[in-house]
């Protein structure tokens, strides 16, 4: 697989010295609000997201989203009602249209989302719930099934008709992320908040416990995930990195935790079966400067292979160019991809009730041509850089229409500034400046030229 791998990149590089030719790389590419922005029930503050077989997008919030009316009078918590709002499930198809089974409210075994039921008060006799609340979404490899958490509660949702296949109580009571699910249809779970009375637990695809993984957990986490051999188990830590419990096969034990990456990661994490990436949130908003006046707020997805879990594999930029998203409270909660792999949703949780949380990218490809003329631009432009990827220099090309103090400089995925190439007051016309990065590592960098309130993004890639 090695040997096939550098075969691909000396072809790229191969195609890349021909003078002339188009270069061509798929980026990931904003699309939309998801479904539009016009639907914002369920909505607010996403704690989960998950994609089944059929490319069915399934949104939890945290918060309340539908209103039920009892029969009779009951209590939840100290109240007395005979309405309520749950925390219902809302599913559309791909398109972006309601999904037949939407909203998904009461389950199949008599259970309504949102609510536990705690008997009978003994005075009253009224039925007494209690409210729960929604805590995360993770659908099987194979897509067949959805894993709702909600408080302490687990089920497993049958994909095309929602129906109740198990369900799962944690033993102490405390809440639950999104699970991690292995190919087998075994479950890890463990609490948001670990400590020696929390352990972490493998259950069999019929939700019964199978074994104890760890007695003991520690740290907080906001989501899990596990890879399909069900021989690991990770989490991103809400302290920056990812973490988990591996073992060699199934007749071995777990050990752990141990760090896995050092690659930022801290509330959400997916896996993109197509290129076998797994993917983790920055952890919140990095600034960037170099825009217009005021700068600008941007989130970052990170990808990476278990293989290679130090190395940057690729990026999905949010914020660029993008008025739709601004502060989002807590950033990034949940990170799924559809089954063909082109579209990523991006969900967060925040408090703006009259918002879109989730946002879809595509993967796209852009296209540039490396050949540079001597005419002078009618406007501004910024080119791909040439070649890319690239080892350690590439050219930058870029268009002014009128002159001006230009700034061309080079920023990491963490917003921070790794190079100055231009500074100054420039004439307009066709400029190029190279760019030496052999004092960096390996990974994805962007480009930002600045001309006259005119400001151009570029994105690059450099293979050490």
């Amino acid at each position: 697989m090695k040997s096939f791998t550098k075969t691909v990149k000396l072809l790229a590089v191969a195609f890349l010295l021909i003078p002339g030719f188009a270069q061509a790389q798929e980026v990931w590419q904003y699309y939309r609000p998801f479904p539009d922005t016009s639907v914002t029930t369920g909505h607010r503050s996403v704690q989960g997201l998950a994609v089944d077989e059929n490319g069915k997008v399934w949104f939890q919030s945290y918060y309340q989203t539908e209103t039920i009316e009892f029969t009779d009078t009951v209590f939840v918590g100290s109240s007395k009602v005979k309405t309520y709002s749950v925390r219902a499930l809302q599913v559309y198809n791909a398109d972006g249209t309601d999904a037949s089974i939407s909203p998904v409210v009461s389950l199949s075994n008599g259970d309504t989302l949102g609510l536990r039921y705690l008997g009978n008060d003994e005075a009253t006799g009224y039925r007494k719930y209690e409210l729960m609340t929604g805590r995360g979404l993770r659908a099987s490899h194979d897509g067949k099934y959805v894993y709702v958490s909600q408080g302490n509660v687990l089920y497993k949702l049958d994909a095309a008709d929602a129906s109740v296949e198990a369900k799962f109580v944690y033993p102490t009571g405390a809440s639950i992320p999104a699970v991690g699910v292995a190919a087998s249809g075994e479950v890890f779970v463990r609490p948001i908040v670990g400590g020696e009375t929390n352990p972490l637990l493998l259950l069999n695809p019929d939700l019964t416990v199978k074994e104890t993984v760890s007695a003991s957990t520690s740290s907080v986490i906001r989501t899990s995930w596990a890879p399909e051999s069900g021989n690991a188990f990770y989490y991103p830590k809400t302290s920056g990195g990812v973490a988990g419990f591996t073992r060699e096969d199934e007749l071995s034990s777990f050990e752990g935790p141990t760090d896995i990456t050092t690659i930022m990661g801290e509330a959400a994490i997916g896996y993109n079966k197509t290129n076998g990436l797994v993917y983790v949130n920055s952890g919140g908003k990095d600034f960037i400067p170099e825009t217009p006046v005021t700068g600008i707020n941007i989130y970052t997805i990170y990808g990476f292979s278990l293989d290679e879990p130090e190395v940057l594999k690729d990026s999905i930029v949010i914020g660029l160019n993008n008025p739709n998203i601004f502060d989002y409270g807590d950033g990034v909660r949940a990170i799924e991809f559809s089954p063909d792999g082109k579209s990523a949703y991006i969900g967060f949780y925040h408090y703006q009730a009259n918002m879109p949380s989730v946002f879809e990218f595509k993967l796209g490809t852009e296209t540039s041509i490396a050949d540079e003329n001597n005419s002078i631009p009618a406007g501004y432009a910024l080119k791909q850089n040439y070649p890319n990827p690239f080892n350690p220099t590439t050219n930058i090309s870029f268009e002014l229409g009128q002159s001006g103090f230009t700034t061309l400089k080079v920023y990491d995925m963490l917003g921070r500034e790794v190079s100055t190439l231009v500074n100054g007051e420039m004439m307009s016309g066709n400029h190029a400046v190279t760019f030496n990065a052999s004092n960096l590592s390996s990974g994805t960098y962007m480009y930002i030229l600045v001309s006259n309130n005119v400001r151009l993004v570029g994105k690059m890639t450099l293979i050490k």
